[in-house]
């Protein structure tokens, strides 16, 4: 099953890699309620055009009101998340392109929708 990956209800569609990263238990205290059922997930990407770079590189440190991606237990289902954290967004100009562009979040997996 081919997987839709949106942000706020907005799909970003630039060849997404999604993995669900083992994190401690001491390094998930972000000071929000619940927070043993966060985790970390990050996608990757070879490139994505500057734009669509710009719009998440603002949402850097926000809390985000949804995010659809692969499941934490089912990695190859969609499942959207309704709190989660958009934490760090990097990648490479080149052009109008960013190249190796990684996005990691705090995702909490139990408001699964």
């Amino acid at each position: 099953m081919a997987v839709t990956f949106k942000i706020n209800a907005v799909t970003i569609t630039a060849g997404i890699q999604a993995a669900w990263a083992p994190i401690q238990t001491e390094t998930r205290a972000i000071g929000k309620p619940g927070y043993s059922a966060w985790q970390r997930h990050t996608w990757s990407m070879a490139e994505l055009d500057h734009a669509t770079y710009d719009v998440l590189k603002a949402l850097r440190g926000t809390d985000l009101t949804s995010v659809q991606t692969t499941g934490f237990d089912a990695l190859n289902t969609e499942t959207l998340y309704t709190d989660a954290s958009l934490m760090t967004v990097s990648g490479r100009q080149q052009g109008i392109r960013i190249l190796n562009v990684q996005i990691e979040f705090l995702i909490d997996t139990a408001s699964e929708f």
